[in-house]
């Protein structure tokens, strides 16, 4: 049974060609409060990490906060309301089970009537880090090869290790509860609660908190590491110091690796890699040439976000838990 806070597991993950990459494995759960986190039954995906950088651990903590603020409470409690009524009905309590389902329906109700628009409302969430994938271009092909090779094989065992090693991004897994079906199943457990088939009644509510819907949204460490070293260039860059104009210089050449990483990895098209790089380009010719900076940093970072957020929808996805 899942339960608030963090969870840390590890395992290794070896296999074929791809024996001998280790990797730590952990399992980062929404950050709860016992009050308001319901014992869904739906088990997070593991979170694969590389060495942790500070940078990503305050990615992590922020994507951490955004999603856990987008929770709906009226949702949640329907969740916990279902598992007071699956308790209810193990201790053969007919009246608490039938006033746990009731309660239960009249906020799936409230929540149909002010979400009329959605289908998914977000309950539960986990977040994955897995910043495993080599910062050289060519490592990166040379794997990436190996996997394709692999699937041409049919050794997809060792395709999907190698594709584990190909993996620089903080994931998001939001499970939802699904209006179009969650109200229905309070029902049907409830008709068959009264008419005192319990087990029944059970595998109704079990299926249905096992089958919460499930949104996956990734997002692009190296991108994040690109927006982060235009900051700390823009930064240098504003200051007057010769050693300040050298540190802005450094951390565009920071930005460059990281954008050919994301890249090599396929989390930009080329196209707009070319288009971010000719502008890092710019803004290190301009630093040398002791010109402003601070409108064409705030442009390319603004183009890199813009881009960024584009990404990271484009990646969320639907399916169904169990």
């Amino acid at each position: 049974m899942r339960t608030a806070g963090f969870r840390w597991n590890s395992r290794f993950l070896t296999s074929g060609v791809a024996a001998g990459f280790m990797i730590l494995c952990l399992t980062l759960a929404g950050p709860l409060s016992h009050a308001q986190t319901p014992s869904v039954g739906v088990k997070a995906a593991p979170a694969v990490q590389g060495d942790a950088r500070p940078g990503v651990e305050v990615q992590r903590k922020q994507v951490q906060e955004q999603t856990n603020s987008s929770l709906d409470k009226e949702a949640m409690t329907v969740i916990n309301e279902t598992r007071t009524a699956l308790s209810a009905i193990a201790k053969k309590d007919k009246k608490e089970a039938l006033a746990a389902l009731e309660r239960a329906t009249g906020k799936v109700n409230i929540l149909i009537a002010r979400n009329e628009k959605a289908a998914l409302i977000p309950v539960e969430f986990s977040v994955e880090v897995a910043d495993v994938a080599p910062a050289d271009g060519q490592a990166i092909k040379d794997l990436a090869d190996a996997c394709l090779d692999a699937v041409k094989n049919k050794r997809f065992s060792d395709a999907r290790a190698l594709l584990d090693t190909l993996r620089s991004e903080i994931r998001v897994r939001t499970f939802n509860l699904p209006l179009a079906t969650y109200p229905g199943a309070l029902m049907q457990a409830a008709k068959l609660v009264d008419e005192g088939k319990n087990d029944e009644a059970s595998k109704v509510l079990n299926v249905a908190l096992n089958t919460l819907a499930i949104v996956d949204k990734a997002t692009s460490i190296p991108l994040m590491d690109v927006t982060e070293a235009l900051k700390l260039a823009d930064e240098s860059a504003q200051k007057t110091d010769v050693k300040d104009k050298a540190e802005a210089t450094k951390q565009l050449a920071v930005a460059t690796a990281a954008l050919k990483r994301a890249e090599a990895l396929g989390q930009v098209d080329p196209k707009s890699a070319n288009e971010f790089q000719k502008h890092i380009d710019e803004l290190d010719r301009k630093i040398k040439g002791k010109e402003t900076t601070a409108s064409s940093f705030a442009k390319l970072r603004e183009k890199v976000l813009s881009w960024f957020k584009r990404s990271s929808q484009a990646q969320s996805r639907g399916q169904t838990g169990k």
